[in-house]
């Protein structure tokens, strides 16, 4: 995966660390930045040992921020797509990757998700690895796709239930966790349900008020 400007120029601090916990690698997020401002290419680079899951976590995370969350569930579509297609890697265009960032705001929401990610992570595993291959991949990918249309849904609050699901898928792709994986895509359902229920609603709401 490539930054906006190049893996290269990428600074030394923002390189991927092996066996690195996620809950660590966002802790040291906002020193390894270092600036006032970021963009999504580089924190997907930061990501990018955990390919589509990382993409995933990171796209699940702006999905909670105000103001970038429909981006965020529209920019979801890509790497869904990509992985319903078998790639290996998610590919961004240079506008998705170009998105800048505060960084204030991208560490305040990493930071918030830590200490449940940190419980999380003391009892993954990998587990059930027939939901880790390809087919499995594919069926995420399209799950994916249809939390990033509930996400990019402008209606209150309907960004958290995918948001808890696309974390689920995401960390159990991290993992290879098979079991976090299947629980990821039953909290997917409910919330697409419920996204459309929503939507229904606020259709209907809206057609019975008078002009």
């Amino acid at each position: 995966m490539t930054t906006d400007q190049g893996p290269g120029a990428t600074p030394p601090e923002l390189a991927p660390r092996p066996d690195e916990r996620t809950s660590d690698l966002l802790g040291r997020l906002g020193p390894a930045i270092g600036k006032p401002e970021t963009s999504i290419g580089q924190v997907a680079y930061l990501l990018r040992r955990r390919s589509f899951g990382g993409l995933l976590f990171l796209l699940a995370i702006l999905g909670l921020m105000p103001g970038i969350s429909s981006f965020a569930g529209l920019a979801m579509l890509i790497p869904a797509y990509q992985m319903a297609l078998g790639f290996r890697s998610p590919v961004l265009p240079r506008f998705i990757r170009r998105r800048r960032l505060r960084t204030e705001t991208v560490v305040a929401a990493a930071q918030r998700l830590r200490p449940a990610l940190r419980w999380i992570e003391r009892y993954v595993r990998p587990r059930w690895l027939f939901l880790t291959t390809a087919p499995a991949i594919a069926l995420i990918g399209v799950t994916a796709g249809l939390l990033g249309l509930v996400v990019a849904l402008p209606l209150p609050f309907s960004n958290l239930p995918p948001a808890v699901a696309l974390f689920a898928l995401a960390i159990g792709l991290f993992e290879k966790d098979g079991v976090l994986i299947a629980a990821g895509l039953v909290v997917a359902m409910l919330a697409i349900a419920l996204g459309i229920a929503m939507l229904v609603l606020a259709i209907l709401a809206a057609q019975a008020i008078p002009l």
